[in-house]
């Protein structure tokens, strides 16, 4: 999947949780709701951080499917036919 329809698809959650964030931030008291209002919110620079973090450590996606999820080239197939792309 394109890098860009994931961030797209990742930054659509602040659309789609907003009420209930919103809500969520409403009902804390005022100093508590500042320090969690970080928190729900989905930024660029938090999903980049994690395709970094994969990068450095595995170098590729499809290392980090290996080595770190313990995915098989079949699982990881399988998986691209059950799920939409794009």
């Amino acid at each position: 999947m394109p890098r860009d329809t994931v961030m797209d698809d990742y930054l659509a959650g602040n659309t789609y949780r907003a009420k209930e964030n919103a809500a969520a931030l409403a009902a804390m008291p005022l100093a508590h709701a500042a320090v969690y209002k970080p928190m729900p919110d989905v930024r660029p620079e938090y999903l980049n951080s994690g395709f970094q973090e994969v990068t450095s450590r595995y170098g590729t996606f499809d290392r980090y499917l290996d080595k770190a999820r313990g995915l098989s080239h079949r699982d990881v197939r399988d998986l691209r036919e059950d799920l939409p792309v794009g």
